[in-house]
């Protein structure tokens, strides 16, 4: 991704005219820049940018504005910008005739809904735009697609279904040298192989999504693939090695955004430090945990797993009273949850996710 960088740069010095081919030049830097975690002055690019555009007056140009919208949408982890930027990206690509940048539109939608838990409703979404690619032989982000195909799959207890959407999108990536997709499909891998027990094939497969990303500079992807690469090390014995890991994963991702992430990679930090014993290193973390869950519940990406471990916190900390009101609100969404699931089958895999299986089975009825 520096590289990448670098080039555009280089090549935007020798851009003479103001047309298509530079404006593409500079939506790329700016990309490059979201994604290397680059925070300071990216509103003014993108505003500049916009202006560029608007001078340009050129479909094609809308399209590639659009493609930017949904990368500065990735790192934020705001849901309504995923859908204001599909909505532009969608409105471009239909004026264009650009049937691949509809279904890239189209899936901005599908993780908006992810983003704001509607599991139910966005998977059918991302079916219906998987079958839109399979009947136009749309290639352009169909890694994407299938990676949040995985995701409403996992959310809903079917890990099998979702490690082979995962296997299908990294083939889809390696295919293309899509090395961020790659990495993607790793660190999900790697986080479904610790909750099933397998610590050395997460730490295998995370240590490679390390790599990747140490060598792109994408600090986010960099963060959850440190953070579960340290978990795995710390299930295997590697105690001290494990939390230093989950501990810089924390660091370096509240210094590159992703909040939503940050809320998760904290929860890791605080059970693996509770795990531990240290309850009072513990403390600090768990204290912005719950800073950042008291602002709304919209604020992170696995509630019920924020409650839980916000719980055991309190618990830890002597609080048995937050632990309660902790467990019954994690217990509350499970529930919720499991009433908009529409069939039986769904619902028991769902209900089994071991997180999902302890908050159901307390009894809030008794003191």
């Amino acid at each position: 991704m520096r590289e990448a960088k670098d080039a555009y740069t280089r090549a935007l010095q020798f851009a003479e005219a103001e047309d298509r081919e530079t404006f593409n030049v500079r939506a790329r830097i700016l990309m490059c820049r979201v994604r290397l975690g680059e925070r300071d002055g990216i509103d003014e690019a993108l505003a500049a940018l916009e202006e560029y555009a608007e001078r340009l007056d050129d479909r094609r140009v809308d399209v590639q504005l659009g493609i930017v919208l949904q990368t500065i949408a990735l790192t934020t982890e705001d849901a309504a910008a995923f859908e204001a930027a599909g909505k532009r990206l969608l409105e471009a690509s239909e004026r264009a005739g650009a049937l691949s940048a509809q279904a890239v539109a189209l899936s901005m939608f599908v993780h908006a809904a992810f983003i704001r838990g509607n599991i139910v409703e966005g998977r059918k979404a991302a079916e219906a735009v998987l079958s839109l690619m399979d009947r136009y032989n749309i290639v352009l982000n169909r890694s994407t697609i299938q990676i949040n195909v995985g995701y409403y799959e996992k959310t809903l207890g079917n890990y099998e279904g979702a490690e082979a959407a995962w296997q299908r999108a990294l083939a889809e990536a390696e295919r293309n040298d899509q090395h961020s997709a790659i990495a993607v499909c790793l660190i999900n891998m790697a986080e479904v192989a610790l909750e099933r027990g397998n610590s050395r094939g997460a730490r295998e497969m995370s240590q490679r999504a390390c790599d990747l990303t140490a060598r792109s500079g994408e600090r986010r992807l960099h963060a959850e693939a440190l953070s579960l690469h340290g978990g795995a090390h710390f299930l295997l014995g590697a105690t001290e090695e494990g939390l230093a890991e989950l501990e810089e994963a924390v660091t370096e991702c509240r210094s590159h955004g992703a909040p939503k992430t940050l809320t998760s990679l904290l929860a890791s930090l605080v059970d693996a430090l509770i795990d531990a014993g240290f309850v009072e290193r513990a403390r600090p973390f768990a204290a912005e945990l719950q800073g950042v869950y008291a602002r709304g519940r919209e604020n992170v990406l696995q509630p019920a797993r924020i409650c839980l471990t916000l719980a055991r916190a309190a618990d830890a900390l002597g609080d048995s009273g937050a632990a309660k009101r902790y467990r019954f609100e994690g217990h509350t969404i499970v529930q919720a949850m499991m009433e908009r699931i529409p069939d039986a089958g769904t619902r028991e895999r769902f209900a089994s996710i071991p997180i999902h299986a302890r908050l159901l089975s307390l009894n809030f009825g008794s003191s």
